[in-house]
């Protein structure tokens, strides 16, 4: 992500890139790795590193694009968060992301490592705020048809008969 940041940058000198969440207790040494890499990419002020959020809605009202470089993901809640403020989100073919993400549709999907691929898509959802509104809508359309408290009432209504054997 910081790294995309550095080439968004070059065209966009006021874009912001926020980073969310807490250190793994397992890799402590990622958050180190993350603040050399903004100060070596001279990225300071632009890239902010803001740790575990309790309200993500505050963060997610304030931003335009949602970017996911992940190399391994199951099926993030942060992804359906982000689409059901109609924000568009560039995200990695990985996980359960492809059940979520139609890509060009309601979102997009990149290769692992494809940082090319990354810069592309945000630049022209940057470029073109018209693109980047039917984008987000189209994720929040999706929220509202196949995650909304009513669809998911019914689903768990449906597997708590079917287990229980009614028909």
């Amino acid at each position: 992500f910081i790294e995309l940041m550095r080439e968004i940058i070059d065209i966009y000198p006021n874009v912001q890139g926020w980073i969310i969440g807490q250190p793994v207790e397992d890799e402590p040494e990622v958050e180190n790795e993350l603040i050399n890499q903004i100060r070596l990419l001279n990225l300071k002020g632009k890239v902010s590193l803001l740790g575990f959020q309790p309200n993500t809605a505050k963060i997610l009202r304030r931003s335009s694009i949602f970017v996911l470089p992940s190399l391994s993901e199951g099926t993030p809640n942060v992804v359906l968060e982000a689409m059901s403020f109609g924000i568009p989100v560039v995200a990695t073919n990985v996980g359960g992301l492809q059940g979520i993400i139609q890509d060009e549709e309601n979102g997009f999907l990149c290769d692992k490592n494809d940082k090319e691929g990354f810069v592309k898509i945000i630049l022209q959802l940057l470029n073109n705020p018209i693109y980047n509104k039917a984008i987000g809508q189209k994720g929040y359309e999706y929220i509202i048809n196949n995650h909304s408290p009513a669809i998911v009432n019914r689903y768990f209504d449906e597997l708590i008969k079917n287990l229980m054997g009614y028909k």
